[in-house]
């Protein structure tokens, strides 16, 4: 990671078999909320999100994940194509982090949304 960039969040999944692949030191998702982007990184892929292009963030979670206190965030991306963080820990907490973040992002390159929509 690069020293300039802010960190807001970074997590893995955290579902029972993300668990067991962490112990073992297998689980090669990370999901990284900074304050300009959202990167996934799976394996050697590394894929960058820049927020201000993001919409319709929402929450979703079944009973599994509820039973072991993780949900699954969704949004659409440039591109229109559905991009989950699944299996995320605490994921109320991290969807405010990342509604925050976009608005901010919005804000600071002074968008309004006719402007997002144009994009």
């Amino acid at each position: 990671m690069d020293k300039d960039i802010e960190v807001l969040w970074v997590g893995r999944p955290s579902g029972l078999l993300q668990r067991l692949l962490s112990l073992v030191h297998l689980n090669c998702t990370k999901y990284i909320i900074t304050k300009d982007d959202i990167i996934v990184c799976k394996f050697f892929k590394k894929t960058i999100y820049k927020l201000y292009l993001l919409k319709n963030l929402k929450f979703t979670s079944t009973k599994y994940q509820n039973s072991i206190g993780v949900g699954t965030l969704s949004f659409i991306n440039s591109d229109d194509k559905v991009i989950e963080l699944v299996n995320v820990k605490r994921p109320l907490e991290i969807k405010k982090i990342l509604r925050d973040a976009i608005e901010d992002d919005i804000m600071e390159r002074t968008l309004t949304y006719i402007d997002k929509v144009r994009v």
